[in-house]
């Protein structure tokens, strides 16, 4: 039994459960188990029924024999015969927010009361609390990765900041090494137990009268969630509940088995299926929580904000605009970016991926300054009024060519469907008894049938191709490019909100440098499906806020005629400015000087060096501004 269930991967606990609810079985009638039948397990239920037993210890105990005599022993027919039993629909005990925090400071323990915390925060089973490691924690996605959940199951669930600061103090005290809540050893995590006795406690301690384990923290998270507002497909999403039915669809085939061969040993492991492998998935099949359409664009939301190589990830506070939309255009991975600065502001993209997973050499890197304003520019272009007036009539000409496209392919599916009809009459009339015609006609049957997959398949990817409609109506979409400059420079604009606007219109920009011409070239990959180059001067570190040398040539010949004080003074007549964008003074020009080496004011030069030397100055000073 313990080999069949190894082979089927079911869980260590689903096996411990197993064999003691067989044990107990065979206990029971003091017989072996392989000797008893039908009649003695329907006897040990109306046994365990009237011993009182859980309506779910009573259905995993009929999981159990199940699974003996149907694969340990090979009765196929038995176990149709073995009844679950009906469980009765209980609401869970929910505890409020002054009875969680009641609850938790009455936890003594820094060990177990963080862990329950964690149970509370994130939505965690007990397995999943016990079981996490150092490495889960991802402070800089703020997400927690929970391995082997439930089914075996891998998931992300939310990391808040509180959560993250409580962690940070625990393991600033406890320095736990690889469990985050390790046992008494430190080579395994804490015993389950540990924390079903913690709540029990607790619970009393704080004289909250109701029943509490540590799954009546996870019931509260979610009552919480919906509470505050939050939909109930994202939280079924957290809690690790994945299935369409909460959309009102019905779904059959979800999973498959897949053999693995070992070095001695093979076994057989669940895999879910991809959508397209599903054997059957009928939307609106009955009510669900929410529609089937709310369904669908929550689940591909979740799923985009899971930063990989095809999803951008969920928008971050940080300053940089393309975080998550930049591509490298040598090697394809996504760039990075990181904040420099003395503030930590200033964004910089950089092909790291390269080097942090193989070792390679890294491919480019660059300012991002300058390509966010190339890229704000751009958007700015595209929402002005007159070209959202054009790209309307585009996008309505470019789908009147895929409506004949389709027209087009419809009436030669019609004519093959037509070809296919004649040739199956034509194969149905023949003699067979006259086998040479009856098979050409039977191979020109197939061919026309196979013209038929063929233009249905053509059909399919046509409207495959097809871009998704704007949910924004024109009028709507002309009225934010008029408002779009205001709202963008407002002080009070969220880096996010503009980050969700890009996104709107741009699907990934493909970036690169052109070392030759010293250029950044940046491929705007827009959403309808249109490309945009944009090439922008590659500067030098610290190139940005240098001062321009025709003005540091210009300073050069008027400390000739003219003192530091009076130089200023010329420059800002002139309209010119410090590398950093601000007006001249005494100060300014003197560092100047000192940092190129200028010389100082002599006032002994002769006059007519001092004409000669303003016409110079007054030449440069003109290239400097124009």
């Amino acid at each position: 039994m313990i080999e069949g269930m190894t082979v089927r991967n079911l869980s260590p606990a689903t096996q411990r459960s197993y064999v003691h609810a067989i044990s107990k079985f065979s206990r029971h009638f003091k017989r072996s188990p392989n000797r008893l039948g039908l009649e003695d397990v329907r006897a040990y239920q109306v046994h365990l029924v009237s011993k009182g037993i859980s309506w779910p210890g009573l259905n995993q105990t009929v999981c159990a024999l199940r699974f003996f005599y149907g694969v340990t022993l090979g009765h196929g027919e038995i176990p149709e015969w073995i009844p679950y039993a009906r469980e009765s629909r209980t609401l869970p005990v929910v505890l409020s927010a002054d009875e969680v925090v009641r609850f938790l400071e009455a936890v003594p323990s820094l060990k177990t009361r963080t862990a329950l915390t964690a149970a509370y925060a994130a939505g965690l089973r007990t397995s999943e609390a016990v079981g996490l490691r150092i490495g889960d924690i991802d402070s800089r996605r703020m997400a927690i990765r929970v391995e082997h959940g439930k089914g075996g199951k891998d998931r992300y669930v939310m990391l808040s900041a509180q959560l993250l600061r409580i962690l940070r103090t625990y393991w600033r005290l406890a320095r736990p090494n690889e469990w985050l809540f390790p046992g008494r050893d430190g080579s395994s995590p804490i015993d389950v137990q540990v924390l079903y006795a913690a709540c029990r406690s607790a619970a009393a301690a704080a004289g909250l009268g109701k029943r509490v384990t540590v799954h009546t923290l996870r019931h509260s998270f979610a009552t919480h969630l919906l509470e505050n507002g939050t939909d109930i497909r994202i939280i079924q999403v957290l809690l690790g509940h994945n299935n369409p039915i909460y959309g009102g669809a019905y779904a059959y085939g979800r999973t498959g088995s897949a053999s693995e061969y070992g070095a001695t040993t093979a076994r057989s492991r669940r895999r879910r299926k991809a959508r397209e492998e599903w054997l059957a998935l009928i939307p609106k099949a009955h009510e669900g929580y929410v529609s089937w359409e709310r369904a669908e664009a929550i689940r591909k939301m979740v799923s985009d904000n899971v930063p990989t190589s095809r999803h951008h990830g969920a928008p971050k506070h940080g300053d940089a605009l393309l975080a998550g939309l930049v591509r490298c255009r040598r090697c394809g991975r996504k760039l990075t970016v990181r904040y420099t600065g003395t503030r930590h502001d200033i964004p910089r993209y950089s092909c790291w991926r390269g080097l942090l997973d193989n070792g390679e050499p890294r491919c480019i890197a660059f300012g991002g300054l300058r390509a966010d304003d190339a890229i704000e520019e751009a958007l700015f272009q595209v929402v002005e009024p007159g070209a959202i007036a054009a790209a309307v009539e585009a996008a309505a000409q470019a789908a009147h060519r895929r409506d004949q496209v389709r027209d087009a392919l419809m009436r030669d599916l019609e004519a093959a469907h037509y070809s296919a009809d004649r040739a199956f009459r034509q194969y149905d009339a023949s003699d067979l008894e006259n086998w040479l015609v009856a098979a050409e006609l039977e191979t020109r049957w197939n061919r026309a049938l196979s013209h038929v997959d063929g233009i249905e398949s053509r059909i399919v990817e046509h409207d495959a191709a097809k871009p998704e409609p704007s949910s924004l109506s024109l009028p709507d979409i002309t009225a934010l490019g008029g408002d779009l400059r205001a709202v963008w420079s407002a002080p009070t604009t969220d880096a996010r909100l503009k980050k969700r606007i890009v996104r709107t219109l741009i699907h990934e920009v493909i970036a690169d440098i052109d070392d030759e011409a010293s250029e950044i070239v940046l491929l705007i990959h827009w959403i309808g499906g249109v490309h945009t180059e944009r090439r922008l001067p590659k500067r030098r570190r610290g190139q940005r806020n240098s001062t321009s040398p025709d003005i540091i040539a210009a300073v050069r010949h008027l400390v000739l005629i003219a003192n530091d004080d009076l130089i200023a003074g010329i420059l800002n007549r002139n309209g010119l400015v410090t590398g950093h964008g601000n007006r001249w003074t005494r100060e300014r020009v003197t560092a100047l000087r000192s940092h190129h080496k200028i010389r100082v004011f002599r006032p002994q030069a002769s006059v007519r060096n001092q004409w000669a030397f303003k016409h110079s100055a007054r030449s440069l000073l003109l290239k400097a501004s124009m």
